[in-house]
């Protein structure tokens, strides 16, 4: 029974970072200047670090809201939400918030190349 909820543990916390992630992402995406090839590639590597810098704040803000709204099943069976690994670390919402970040996405490629 536990690893039961401990799954539904783990499918909860990765439904709140995608919810999260998707649409603070997108939120940021709007605000995220467009790639301009004309631009010094150091203009368009400072603003990747600075678009990583805020991305990386609100990642550290998410991860403690996301631990403070309660799991449905706390205390099922003895099982303790606030113990799942998942919630140390939250890489799944990393990958969301890059993968929604076209305009990021795109300032990488050119410096890449």
């Amino acid at each position: 029974m536990i690893h039961i909820i401990r799954t539904l543990g783990v499918a909860w916390v990765g439904a709140l970072c995608f919810l999260f992630a998707f649409v603070i992402s997108r939120i940021l995406d709007k605000f995220t200047p467009k790639l301009n090839e004309y631009k010094p590639k150091w203009v368009t590597f400072l603003e990747v670090t600075m678009q990583f810098a805020i991305i990386g704040a609100i990642i550290y803000g998410s991860r403690i809201l996301i631990k403070k709204i309660p799991f449905p099943f706390e205390g099922t069976a003895g099982y303790i939400h606030s113990q799942l690994g998942e919630l140390r670390s939250l890489p799944l919402i990393v990958f969301i918030f890059m993968f929604f970040q076209t305009k990021t996405q795109a300032k990488m490629k050119f410096l890449a190349n």
